[in-house]
């Protein structure tokens, strides 16, 4: 240990956070060399007292405080140079005077006129009291500053005990007994000392070459010593590599209950039974891809032929991409062609299914030399879906030379796909095509997610691949552990903010404790993770598989090739002679053609001049290997959780619940996000700038034995000479379907996706209905209805003795009556029927004691600005008034709130139309706060005042109430409108809002309703756009097709209202909550977004119930009469003017002479809404407003409108649904969809019931073609003729009696024979 006084390596940076003559000290353990020991991150701290120089600490100074009026304390500022350093405060009263009130507070932030000193307030009577200076101290640690830099502000005050006034909040009218507040006194002026220093603890980090205090903080300090505890005694914190999170094992051990680290134990629990039900799951299907891995022989394959040709085809991975048609082809090379073979006929497992690589065995009699063209097709055979194949491309391998072939697709064959073409004709892919960035992307990215990609492999593991789904799981498991532990290590080690020595790039900065954790983490991750999937992906099986070649052949015939290997004979390396021609017994034979070819010695090529085109087998390591690899995955998994569990145990359960969550979140944004788009980029790679082809080598390539040949087959296999002609396939070539044949299945299977599709479209717009619906009446309450009733009862119908009820007011001095009656009490009135006072659970509820009031109520009155006093009142305009007014509505005194206007934007107010007219959102406010007796003292005064003159327009009372029983809000208003002819017009306003609506039981279903509303309109609006870019123009053309963008339109409208209302609700609630229910709450804002988000949803669901209609017309019933309102429609349209004429004319008569007298005619708009609905009820009213012409127009109104006009529109109907129905091209096609439905539903029950009788669906036969109807002639009249020339030569002799003697018939000259001249 070594001290100075002064301070050392004052060279280093962050030396100015140390004084001239800060002293230093240096602590060190040595071992028995005197070589230092390093010291880092130590359980317990080691404590330092260092010397302070009394220069450093500044002479306290007499203050004379200068007392903020608005704080009442008298502030100090301390400037903080660094973070984690400690404050001394010393205060003592210039006289002895008691300090028992006296105060310290202090904060971080100035404390001019924020609340946050309040959490940090200390008496002074409870600091440390130094008796030989008089001095109360005050420190603050490092933990206390935290890391602050900057101003440090610290008040000083007294307090005041003041009994509490009552609160303007009716529930506070009186104040409970005892209730003492505490305030600064204003008044302090006692002079006192004050004085404040700064401590910090660093050490010098040689690395860096500067002063930190990372390890260290202050835990005391005074004028003559700082206290420093440190965890190290060298650097640790500052450098590139950070230490691990320490493990107190003993602690571990001591507090390993199972209730106390529920996360950790759960969570390792729930991993490691995963993973075994992984292994499970893993472990079988490894079993299906051995299924998958062998080769397919051709079914045509003859046993005769020899060369052999390996062929891979890949099916797309789209849907419906697999097929069950019966698929064939025919290979073009330069010497031959093949016969049309069959690739999926009489196999025992599934071929061509979606996404896969099936490999299939072809044997020819001869080499068909380089490939040049592949004809491909199918008969559509298969069923539904079945039907249509995507083929994606070919691989054909000569297995002799091994030389590969592509042949490039990546087209549908099928009627109802892309040109409907289901026989297509496809080069060999040059080297431009195999580079293509299109195929080699998307072929790219397909393999790379199904073999490279650690977790999504698990899943989509290629078949031919060594690397099996149980090694995969268990890479993941040990990987998923180890990443976990890496992360439990350094957790919470790096500080948030970087240090200096980072590395900068542009915003973003690492420091070097990130850079050294990071390092440390892959170092922890990496190797053994990249060890286990190298060892499990290289290494070769034990005993080489048997080729597939020879297992296929063998099996399709053992007689030629040889029986398979029986269980347990491992394979052999040696020749296999059975797919090898047999040696000739001497050289001379070598020049002998086989297979018929001509003797030509000079057509033999050297082998120099043999080019080979077999590839090279990849790097493989031992099989021993995989034992490496499961014993390092073993360890790597135990390791890590035993260090998991008690990583876990040492941070208790919260911070471990806290690490786990953060860390799932980071597993798995990087193996669903970020490992896709490593992916992504890599194939973008290889297909833009490299342009690199797909490699179709496979593992399975390299486990089996090859296909030895005889060192002279290459010699026997030659091309056929130019004078052989080529072997022609008497098999039909092509699907041998006609194009009338081919256009009928695709017009069928045209019929059966739209079919498909309607069905799918009904049953996906049901629930989109549905969640149409449940988000419409999940707002909906149908307590609303009771609770109006409830505010009704209490402020409309109630009455005294000296006042009317609301809603029969008529008057001016009825609106005050009513008031000072009826309103105030019923809102503010604190006692219960019985007198007493009401409990404390009912505070500020109304007259109900249910239902509480939000706020207080208003008063909001709408004024019409006066004329010019030239004019007459009558042509003055009617404009609203938003001057400021004084007393009395006084223009020229000064302002008053009672008269002071307020902007519909400022009190948040919206237009209203009411019975009279329309009024603005502003106007001037009056609010009723406090108790009772104040709030008819506010009444009184406005009524003396002459708030209500000869200009006012009309009054709005508002108030706001919710009820917690049913958690209903609601908006109250009550309106008294002025009439020019004076009285007034009353009219109530009530509108419940469901605000809170996941708060109720059934607040989680309305939640999932509303995220399945949006994601539905979301897949709605992506379907309608590619039916667009689809359709184009004609998009447009039909009804239909407005209606669906009329519900997109109302669905994003309402999620822009629905997410508008819900911050909008929280804002008031928050704002009720800091207020204290002592301000006025105005939730009309609210109400009028609810009142859009009505008309909204509304709107909608008329529309998707009308659009229905659309999704039934397979219905014939509803067909028919679409198609009959569609015929109808221009017929429709003229009646439709008729009728409107001829109302019009009625209800011009009845106004005229009924709107003096009948409301229901008092305008032309209700004089029309009359007499279109009501006009059977109001005979008596039109007769005694127009005792003659009344009773005759009614008359002839009824007449003319319900014997002609309506009859009419019934004639015109009908008469459109005759013709529909006479006329077919009129009716709809669309009722296939029920024979769909009953031939699917017939399939489905007869599959259900197997031993049943089915009636055999057997086709009818094609019509033959002429040649067959020639041939089938002709063997039939040589039939006849056999027949006649057998009849004939019994004949003949007869005859030959009958006139004396024999006479032959020649041959030539029969029926037969001349029937063979003819011929």
């Amino acid at each position: 240990m070594a001290k100075w006084k002064g301070q050392v390596h004052g060279y280093g940076g962050g030396r100015d956070q140390l004084s001239d003559d800060s002293a230093t000290m240096q602590l060190s353990l040595v071992d028995s060399k005197s070589m230092p020991i390093p010291v880092n991150d130590s359980l317990q701290d080691f404590i330092m007292y260092i010397p302070r120089a009394k220069d450093t600490v500044q002479e306290p100074e007499l203050v004379d405080p200068q007392i903020s009026p608005k704080l009442g304390l008298s502030v100090h500022t301390i400037d903080v140079p660094a973070p984690r350093v400690g404050v001394t405060i010393l205060v003592r009263p210039e006289n002895d005077t008691g300090v028992e009130d006296w105060v310290l507070v202090w904060s971080a932030s100035r404390l001019n006129n924020t609340p946050e000193f309040m959490d940090n307030i200390v008496s002074l009577n409870s600091l440390t009291y130094h008796e030989d200076t008089g001095f109360f101290e005050l420190f603050l640690d490092s933990d206390a500053v935290g890391d602050v830099i900057g101003t440090y502000s610290v008040g000083l005050g007294k307090l005041n005990y003041t009994i509490p006034e009552p609160e303007e909040h009716p529930c506070f009218e009186d104040p409970p007994n005892n209730t003492v507040l505490e305030s600064f006194a204003v008044d302090f002026d006692t002079n006192y000392y004050f004085s404040a220093f700064t401590s910090s603890c660093l050490f010098f980090n040689k690395d860096l070459l500067t002063w930190s205090s990372d390890g260290c903080k202050v835990i005391g300090a005074n004028v003559s010593v700082t206290v420093c505890s440190c965890n190290h005694l060298t650097s640790f914190a500052s450098g590139f590599f950070v230490a691990p999170n320490a493990i107190d094992f003993a602690y571990v051990f001591a507090n390993a209950g199972f209730a106390d680290n529920l996360t950790i134990y759960l969570t390792l629990i729930i991993s490691l039974s995963l993973y075994l039900i992984g292994l499970v799951y893993a472990r079988v299907m490894d079993k299906k891809d051995v299924e998958k891995v062998g080769a397919t022989p051709l079914a045509d394959n003859s046993p005769t032929d020899r060369y052999l040709y390996n062929i891979m085809i890949h099916t797309g991975a789209f849907p419906s991409s697999g097929t069950e048609s019966k698929v064939q082809f025919l290979l073009v090379g330069d010497w031959n062609e093949t016969e049309v073979r069959t690739l999926n006929e009489g196999t025992e497992r599934p071929l061509l299914t979606r996404g896969a690589s099936d490999h299939f065995v072809m044997a020819t009699d001869r080499p068909l030399g380089p490939l040049q063209y592949l004809r491909i097709w199918h008969d559509n055979s298969g069923k539904g879906k079945k039907a249509s194949w995507y083929f994606a491309y070919m691989v054909v391998k000569d297995i002799q030379t091994g030389e590969e072939f592509q042949f490039i697709n990546n087209q549908w064959l099928a009627v109802e796909e892309g040109d409907g073409q289901i026989d297509r004709l496809i080069p060999v892919a040059g080297e431009q095509q195999l580079r293509d960035y299109t195929h080699v992307f998307s072929k790219t990215v397909e393999k790379n997610m199904s073999d490279d990609h650690l977790w999504f492999s698990v899943f989509l593991k290629p078949a031919r691949s060594r690397f099996t789904r149980v090694q995969r799981l268990s890479a993941c498991m040990a990987l998923l552990y180890l990443a976990m532990l890496a992360n439990a290590m350094f957790y919470q080690q790096v500080p948030d903010s970087p240090g200096s020595g980072g590395l900068n790039l542009g915003p973003f900065s690492v420091s070097p404790e990130a850079m050294g954790v990071g390092f440390m983490s892959n170092l922890v991750v990496f190797p053994p993770s990249f060890l286990i999937v190298f060892f499990f992906r290289k290494s070769r099986p034990r005993k080489a598989k048997r080729s597939r070649l020879k297992e296929a052949l063998a099996r399709q015939n053992p007689g030629v090739y040889g029986a398979t290997l029986e269980a347990g004979e491992g394979p052999r390396r040696s020749r296999f002679t059975s797919l090898s021609v047999s040696r000739p017994a001497s050289p001379a034979a070598l020049t002998q053609p086989s297979y018929g070819f001509p003797a030509a010695p000079d057509e033999t090529r050297p082998e120099e001049e043999e080019k080979d085109w077999r590839r090279g087998k990849k790097l493989t390591l031992p099989w021993w290997c995989v034992i490496i690899a499961w014993v390092l995955c073993v360890i790597s998994i135990a390791t890590a959780v035993f260090f998991l569990w008690a990583y876990g145990i040492q941070f208790g359960n919260e911070k471990a619940t806290k690490w786990l969550t953060a860390l799932i979140t980071s597993i798995f944004s990087s193996a669903l996000f970020t490992q896709p788009i490593k992916i992504y980029l890599m194939a973008m790679l290889l297909s833009w700038i490299l342009k690199r082809p797909i490699d179709e080598h496979e593992d399975y390539d390299d486990d089996e034995e090859e296909v030895d040949l005889g060192s002279d087959e290459k010699y026997l296999h030659r091309p056929p000479s130019a004078g052989r002609p080529r072997n022609r396939s008497q098999i039909q070539v092509g699907p041998g379907l006609s194009s009338e044949e081919l256009a009928a299945a695709r017009e069928r299977r045209e019929k059966e996706l739209a079919m498909q599709d309607l069905l799918l479209e009904i049953l996906v717009y049901l629930i989109f209905l549905y969640l149409i619906l449940s988000v419409s009446y999940g707002a909906r309450d149908p307590h609303v209805y009771y609770m109006r009733t409830n505010v009704e009862n209490i402020f409309v119908k109630t009455a005294s003795t000296t006042c009317p009820a609301f809603e029969k007011a008529v008057l001016e001095s009825h609106l005050w009556c009513w008031t000072r009656e009826v309103l105030v009490p019923s809102l503010l009135d604190t006692r219960l029927y019985t007198g007493e006072r009401r409990p404390q659970d009912m505070c500020g509820t109304i007259a109900d004691h249910v239902t509480f009031l939000l706020g207080h109520a208003i008063f909001r009155q709408i004024r019409i600005r006066p004329g010019s006093p030239n004019r007459h009142p009558a042509t003055h305009e009617n404009k609203e008034d938003d001057r400021d007014f004084g007393f009395g509505w006084n223009e020229t005194a000064p302002t008053e709130s009672h008269f002071d206007y307020k902007s519909a934007f400022k009190i948040h107010g919206f237009p209203y139309e009411g019975t009279i007219d329309t009024y603005g959102g502003g106007g001037y406010l009056v609010e009723l706060k406090g108790p009772m007796r104040q709030a008819e003292r506010t009444i009184d005064e406005m009524e003396a005042e002459g708030w209500i003159d000869k200009y006012t327009k009309a009054v709005f009372t508002e108030f706001a109430v919710y009820n917690p029983q049913v958690n209903l809000f609601a908006a109250v208003m009550f309106i008294f409108e002025f009439l020019p002819s004076g009285g007034l017009v009353t009219k109530f306003e009530f509108q419940g809002l469901t605000l809170l609506r996941y708060h109720s039981p059934g607040g989680f279903y309305v939640l999932v309703s509303e995220i399945g509303y949006i994601l539905f309109t979301i897949f709605y609006t992506r379907r309608e756009f590619k039916a667009y870019k689809k359709a184009g123009r004609e998009y447009f053309k039909s009804v239909w097709t407005f209606m669906e963008i009329c519900v997109l339109l109302l669905s994003y409208a309402a999620i822009v209202l629905y997410l508008l209302k819900t911050s909008l609700t929280y804002y008031t609630l928050d704002r009720f909550i800091a207020t204290k229910g002592k301000k006025y709450v105005r939730i009309q804002p609210l109400a009028f977004l609810d009142s859009t988000l009505v008309y909204v949803l509304s709107f909608q669901v008329f529309i998707g119930n009308i659009k229905l209609l659309k999704l039934l017309r397979f219905n014939k019933r509803i067909g028919m009469l679409s198609s009959t309102l569609r015929y109808a429609a221009p017929d429709v349209l003229g009646f439709g003017l008729l009728f409107i004429i001829t109302l019009a004319g009625f209800v011009s008569v009845f106004f005229l002479n009924a709107h003096t007298m009948v409301l229901e005619f008092s305008t032309f708009v209700k004089a029309a809404e009359s007499s279109f609905f009501l006009i059977n009820k109001k005979f008596d009213d039109i007769a005694n407003a127009a005792p003659i012409l009344g009773p005759l127009f009614y008359f002839v109104f009824a007449f003319i409108m319900y014997w002609v006009v309506f009859q009419l529109l019934i004639a015109i109907i009908c008469e459109a649904f005759a013709q529909v129905s006479k006329d077919l091209n009129l009716q709809p096609n669309d009722y296939e969809v029920i024979e769909y439905l009953t031939t699917r539903l017939a399939a489905y029950l007869s599959a259900l019931r197997p031993n049943a009788v089915r009636a055999a669906n057997i086709p009818p036969p094609k019509p033959p073609d002429v040649d067959s109807l020639l041939r089938h002639l002709d063997h039939s009249l040589d039939r006849a003729l056999e027949a006649l020339d057998q009849a004939t030569p019994r004949a003949l002799p007869e005859e030959a009696e009958g006139q004396g003697g024999e006479k032959r018939v020649p041959a030539g000259n029969s029926k037969r024979g001349r029937r063979k001249k003819q011929r």
